[in-house]
């Protein structure tokens, strides 16, 4: 039978090996060589070894922000989708305005209402007014509006408020509701807004 050894005896072999100045010299020099490293990458130092302690800590911390700011700064591109746009995908819904009167027939007027504003975004990519892409939110489509100078950005801010809120929000709407914004859309495509 095998004898085991008890977890006293595996703790007290672990402190004698830890405390041992052989080992602790060793995780210096690995940390030294680290360090050297990181000193030739960043700044072209050959060695960091005299430069005593508050140079360490002052190059430590540039490190961590180095690495921080080049994190925030990857965050910042894929949030704002700075790195690649994706596509529109043309299948979805590749005529909103067709599906949305199919929905107003069958008195379907908040599914209706969903897809006369996706059209109504395709009438303002149309014109130049944004750009649409896969991920993009209504609120970046106001502030690319606004940077384009769009005329009605008060009602753009209106309906997209109530395609959140049925879409989102389960919020009902009604025959007259949707019209009203029908004709709205209508006269967009016209020119007349």
């Amino acid at each position: 039978m095998i004898d085991f050894p008890t977890d006293e005896a595996i703790n007290e072999a672990l402190d004698k090996i830890l405390t041992e100045s052989a080992f602790q010299s060793f995780i210096n020099e690995i940390g030294w060589k680290i360090l050297n490293w990181l000193a030739e990458l960043f700044f072209g130092l050959s060695e960091i070894d005299n430069l005593g302690i508050i140079p360490l800590i002052i190059f430590g911390i540039i490190i961590l922000l180095v690495v921080l700011g080049v994190a925030l700064l990857l965050r910042f591109a894929l949030r704002h989708r700075l790195l690649k746009p994706l596509p529109v995908d043309e299948e979805f819904c590749a005529d909103p305005l067709t599906e949305c009167m199919i929905f107003y027939k069958e008195g379907a007027f908040e599914k209706a209402l969903v897809f006369l504003f996706i059209w109504y975004l395709r009438l303002l990519a149309k014109d130049k007014f944004i750009t649409i892409e896969k991920g993009k939110t209504n609120f970046q489509y106001e502030l690319e509006l606004k940077q384009n100078a769009y005329g009605d950005i008060e009602r753009f801010r209106a309906f997209k408020t109530i395609f959140a809120a049925i879409r989102y929000g389960n919020r009902s709407t009604s025959r007259d509701e949707f019209e009203s914004w029908h004709t709205f859309c209508l006269e967009t495509e016209r020119g007349a807004i």
